[in-house]
C-alpha cells in the first residue's frame, strides 16, 4: 500500500533510517555490518578467466600513467583490435544504435596497478557485478595476482561441475 507522507513526516523517517544505517555501519559496535569495498572473486569466474586467457585474445595496451594501463580487447562477435577501433570511446555518434554496437564491440579495461581490484571494464558482466573474468586474467598476466591450482582443474571448454571439487587421490600425490 501506498502512503503520502507530508515532508515533514517525510524528512524525519529518511534521517532516522539514515542514522539508523550509520549506527549498523559503525565498526566500533559488536554487530557492525561492513561493506564491501572490493569484488571477490569465486573460483567460477578465476576458472573462466582462466579459460579465456589460454585462448590467446588479441590485446591492445596503452600505458595511461606509471599506475594505470588501458587495455582495449575485443569482444566475442566483435573483430581485431587496433588503435582506429579503439578510439570508439571518444567518438560522437549520430544514433543509439551506432553507439551500442560500436561501444559492445571492444571493451576497455582499465587496470590499476596499485590495486588491481579498484580496476574497470566496460564488459557487460562487469556493469551488473563489479568484476570480470576480464580483469582477473589481465591482473594475472601483469603478476599482481595468480590461478589457484583448482582454477586449472577443468580443460577448455568444459564448465565446471557442481559441488566441491573432487581432490586428488593418494596415488597421485608425492609425499
Amino acid at each position: 500500500m501506498l502512503i503520502f507522507l507530508s515532508t515533514g513526516t517525510f524528512l524525519d523517517t529518511m534521517l532516522s533510517t539514515v542514522n539508523k544505517w550509520s549506527c549498523e555501519r559503525d565498526p566500533i559496535t559488536v554487530n557492525c555490518k561492513i561493506f564491501e569495498t572490493e569484488a571477490l572473486y569465486d573460483l567460477s569466474c578465476k576458472t573462466t578467466a582462466y579459460n579465456w586467457i589460454k585462448s590467446k585474445p588479441q590485446l591492445l595496451t596503452e600505458e595511461i600513467n606509471p599506475n594505470e594501463r588501458r587495455i582495449y580487447i575485443s569482444s566475442s562477435n566483435g573483430g581485431s583490435v587496433t588503435h582506429l577501433s579503439a578510439k570508439v570511446f571518444t567518438k560522437n555518434f549520430k544514433s543509439f544504435d551506432k553507439f551500442k554496437t560500436s561501444f559492445f564491440s571492444i571493451y576497455r579495461i582499465v587496470l590499476c596497478l596499485n590495486d588491481w581490484k579498484l580496476s574497470s571494464c566496460t564488459c557487460p558482466f562487469f556493469l551488473k557485478n563489479f568484476k570480470c573474468k576480464h580483469i582477473f586474467a589481465i591482473a594475472v598476466s601483469n603478476n599482481l595476482a595468480v590461478f589457484p591450482p583448482t582454477a586449472k582443474n577443468v580443460p577448455l571448454g568444459l564448465k565446471r561441475k557442481r559441488g566441491r571439487p573432487k581432490g586428488s587421490t593418494k596415488a597421485l600425490l608425492k609425499m
